[in-house]
């Protein structure tokens, strides 16, 4: 069998190409595997050769193979290689070839690798990614933002989509915006957060430096970063009330991990895009349970002295911090 895998949307063509991938591991007993991802140019004739008419390894002839092949169609590539992947797609094989390009242009073709390329659109099951127009985009961005219950306004979409090219662009930028949603606790991006992302940086804003800055341990860093937004009129208590909420997120996160390592497990039931659950797991790697549950205790401790004391709020932060790294 031989499946052909192209086009120049390569953010689908990968999450094709890996959902074939499991679902052959799922049909397949480990015993019965062979999984193997090759890179045309890295081959010479021989090598090629072997791998498409070699059953199986010694013994195991029964073993069922799912072989990748990438770059077939690079100006590099010998010439050779089209006889050889002509006759494996015509015949009768028990194994599995996927041969993954990028964009291709037929007219750019020498004449054996065009006659290989109709040969495959003829013989092979096809599926072509081309580039998704920005209407579908935008269903993209919406339909990634949902999953995680979060709305945006129609003119910060169309805002997101003007800047994003490809499917790679629009994956990575929505899931810095979901990121920073999550971080703020928002439901709903404006036109405003979303401009505000393009031209200052959304996820670099300076609350989220801030939490990066605990996170590596940069306590002169972070106490540089209060004193600034201190002086731009940030409320101590939003200040107290994020730095509280994150933790109280690593904590969920480190407990979580102590059941199980799969992430798309912890994604699910913590209820965290992966994203930021990935950020999150990387800070939880600074903290053990103890020491958050102390973290926990210092808020408390905070809050209380803030509420029944007259202690000038800045310090009772700058103590915070000092707990925290």
């Amino acid at each position: 069998m031989v499946i052909f895998l192209y086009g120049a949307d390569t953010f689908r063509s990968q999450k094709k190409l890996q959902e074939i991938k499991k679902k052959f591991l799922e049909k397949k007993s480990i015993k019965n595997i062979n999984l193997e991802t090759y890179e045309a140019k890295e081959l010479d004739r021989n090598h090629l050769h072997s791998i498409l008419f070699t059953q199986g390894f010694g013994k195991q002839v029964d073993k069922k193979r799912l072989i990748v092949l990438k770059g077939l169609f690079e100006n590099s590539i010998n010439p050779d290689f089209y006889f050889d992947l002509s006759q494996f797609i015509k015949e009768d094989n028990q194994n599995i070839l996927i041969i993954y390009e990028k964009e291709i242009s037929p007219k750019a073709l020498n004449a054996a690798a065009k006659k290989l390329y109709l040969l495959l659109l003829k013989k092979a099951t096809c599926q072509k990614f081309d580039l998704l127009k920005e209407q579908e985009i935008k269903k993209f961005i919406e339909e990634e933002l949902r999953k995680n219950n979060i709305t945006i306004n129609p003119i910060a979409l169309n805002l997101i989509s003007q800047h994003t090219k490809n499917l790679w662009q629009a994956h990575n930028q929505t899931n810095e915006i979901i990121s920073w949603a999550l971080f703020k606790n928002k439901k709903y991006i404006s036109e405003e957060d979303i401009s505000n992302f393009y031209s200052n940086g959304l996820i670099n804003d300076e609350i989220f430096s801030l939490f990066s800055a605990i996170e590596m341990g940069q306590k002169k860093q972070a106490l540089y970063i209060i004193t600034h937004l201190l002086q731009q009129g940030e409320s101590i208590d939003k200040l107290i009330f994020t730095l509280s909420r994150q933790f109280q997120v690593i904590f969920r996160v480190k407990k979580g991990l102590e059941k199980t390592q799969n992430r798309s497990l912890l994604s699910r039931q913590l209820k965290l895009h992966p994203y930021y659950l990935s950020k999150m797991i990387n800070c939880s790697f600074r903290y053990n349970l103890k020491q958050l549950k102390k973290v926990h205790h210092e808020f408390l401790l905070i809050d209380l002295k803030r509420k029944t004391t007259k202690t000038n709020p800045e310090l009772l932060l700058d103590i915070l911090i000092s707990h925290l790294i």
